[in-house]
């Protein structure tokens, strides 16, 4: 059946993005659904089917301390907590998305299995 993968963190992206980002974590739209800028590595994250999982996914067979959460902050910082099942390499899409969009981010990656998480920072 496949593991799940937990994936955590803040994010924090330019003016430009903005919008796009208040209708994924606002209104609750997909990554396909807000007609971002076609880059490819965001194309290549867009177009993955299992895009909606970040950062909507259900928490499962992560700790305690992972509770399903979406933040929006003032100064466009987006937090979110969420796990998926990484199967076409979806967090590393999404990485390589917020690397082409110049986002800042601190994240925790968090293998159903393993005991220890690693943590991924662009800042």
């Amino acid at each position: 059946m496949g593991m799940y993968t937990g994936l955590r963190g803040t994010i924090k992206i330019s003016d430009e993005y903005k919008p796009y980002f208040d209708l994924v974590f606002l209104d609750f739209k997909s990554f396909e659904e807000v007609n971002l800028p076609l880059k490819p590595s965001t194309k290549r994250f867009v177009e993955d089917v299992r895009n909606s999982f970040i950062p909507f996914g259900s928490i499962c067979y992560m700790p305690d301390d992972w509770v399903q959460e979406v933040t929006v902050k003032d100064n466009n910082e987006y937090y979110f907590c969420c796990s998926l099942k990484n199967y076409n390499s979806t967090i590393e899409k999404f990485f390589d998305f917020l690397n082409e969009i110049n986002a800042e981010y601190l994240l925790e990656y968090l293998y159903e299995e393993s005991n220890v998480s690693t943590f991924i920072k662009n800042m």
